[in-house]
């Protein structure tokens, strides 16, 4: 079977009738095992291309918007033949066909005046992406630290550097003077713009 195929998707849909996707407008219910044991590893594809966990996937890759990758595909076409995107995608993932297309390079400016490369997957490459991190994520995310806060679900900096402060409070495992933390933090984020810190409080 050939790999997953995006202008055949788009020829389909044009014999079809144009339209919008019947994709619900709520969030699909997405319930997920997590456990380890054989059932749920032989599943795990099944469960990554399921139309739930896809089209949960699409409203978080439209959310977060972006730019088109290399087939010049925005968030908005895909959305228009969505049903029929996510129908063949699906299959193409169970039957191990799906192939992703390569990466368009994209150079934006840094602080210090040079280049940073980025790399704009296509949209449904992204929509792969998230749909597989959805799957993973209820899977290994209960196995981490409780102070482990880094790119996890509802964690954040701020919350580390409050959990920090906590324990410093209460004399645990990090006796840290807190105009110490905040030095130190306020150091390491201050060309950020997401938050503002007040050292000595």
């Amino acid at each position: 079977m050939n790999a997953i195929n995006y202008t055949n998707i788009f020829d389909l849909h044009a014999s079809r009738g144009h339209g919008r996707s019947s994709a619900p407008d709520g969030e699909a219910q997405l319930t997920l095992s997590t456990s380890h044991n054989s059932d749920c590893l032989t599943n795990l594809m099944n469960e990554i291309a399921s139309k739930a966990n896809l089209i949960l996937a699409f409203k978080a890759v439209k959310r977060n918007k972006g730019a088109p990758g290399v087939d010049n595909m925005t968030v908005t076409e895909v959305a228009e033949s969505l049903d029929i995107i996510l129908e063949e995608l699906s299959s193409a993932l169970i039957n191990q066909t799906y192939r992703p297309c390569p990466v368009r390079g994209v150079k934006i400016p840094k602080a210090n005046g040079g280049l940073r490369q980025l790399g704009i997957p296509v949209v449904i490459d992204r929509i792969v992406q998230q749909a597989i991190a959805q799957v993973l994520t209820k899977i290994y995310d209960p196995t981490f630290s409780n102070s482990s806060f880094g790119f996890r679900p509802k964690r954040s900096a701020n919350m580390a550097i409050k959990a920090l402060l906590h324990e410093s409070d209460f004399g645990h495992n990090a006796p840290f003077p807190k105009t110490w933390v905040m030095q130190c933090a306020q150091k390491l984020v201050c060309q950020s713009q997401t938050f503002c810190l007040k050292v000595g409080t």
